[in-house]
């Protein structure tokens, strides 16, 4: 008996003194061959169990005239406040992001709507977060750190593979390993898998301008670097830049508390193995 009621009082429930006895004519093969159950209020009277059932429900009716408050408005109050908080902390992350992509500045965000965007970034210092255009971010990729010559339409099958292999990636950008006072800077280029290991890596120097035929054209991974990764002397900083594709029909989704964690907790993991 006490076993049982230590049992109970472990999982919540409130216990009383005393107990209800089995009742022979309720239970008893000879009366109930085929083994059925019937309530006791219209199958019992007269018996003990009927009575003690009786002042069992007597008492917890008593109590629950004499509880201001119950446990299922307790419960209530505390699915409440979660959603609250939940709704805070996701209005806080909205507001903290960028409201134009990071790379070409066109606005994204518009009175806390998301519109179009294919990635989302955050740097792991914390000081910047927001999203990036998908023709943006992959054209930088292919242009910068898988040498394409040519252009990649968004209707081309490499575009497509690339996408496809993005959706189970994370990808980061930071200053290249040992080379934090070199006068020539270089950029690391990461992939990481869904569990933060490291798939591939590739290193390119960072040049400002890039020479064409009759002018020089400012390279496009500067911006990005401007709003994310530079200090104030224009150098990369201790800093790194990981980015996670979105769902282009919602984009917001990765800001949930769930996909979030998951987020922070791989930019911890990503983080472990580059310092």
């Amino acid at each position: 008996y006490q076993l049982l009621k230590a049992y109970a009082i472990n999982r919540g429930y409130r216990c009383m003194e005393g107990y209800i006895a089995k009742s022979p004519k309720v239970e008893s093969l000879n009366t109930n061959p085929e083994g059925k159950i019937y309530p006791v209020l219209s199958h019992g009277r007269h018996t003990d169990v009927h009575v003690q059932m009786t002042h069992v429900a007597r008492q917890v009716y008593l109590a629950s005239i004499d509880t201001e408050e119950r446990r299922l408005d307790e419960y209530r109050q505390n699915l409440t406040h979660a959603e609250e908080r939940h709704q805070s902390a996701y209005e806080e992350r909205v507001k903290a992001l960028a409201t134009g992509c990071l790379v070409c500045g066109k606005q994204l965000i518009d009175n806390g709507t998301i519109g179009l965007a294919g990635y989302f970034a955050q740097t792991s210092d914390l000081k910047v977060s927001g999203y990036i255009e998908e023709e943006c971010f992959s054209g930088l990729v292919f242009r910068y750190f898988y040498g394409a010559k040519r252009t990649i339409e968004s209707n081309d099958p490499i575009w497509d593979l690339f996408r496809e292999s993005a959706q189970r990636s994370y990808f980061v950008l930071q200053r290249a390993p040992h080379t934090k006072n070199f006068y020539q800077q270089k950029l690391s280029f990461y992939r990481f898998d869904d569990d933060g290991l490291e798939v591939t890596h590739k290193t390119i120097e960072l040049q400002e301008f890039e020479k064409k035929l009759l002018s020089k054209e400012r390279s496009e991974l500067f911006p990005l670097l401007e709003k994310t990764l530079f200090d104030e002397q224009g150098r990369l900083s201790d800093a790194f830049l990981m980015l996670r594709k979105v769902s282009s029909d919602l984009p917001e989704e990765i800001l949930y508390d769930q996909n979030f964690a998951k987020f922070a907790a791989t930019m911890a993991k990503v983080s472990a193995q580059l310092f």
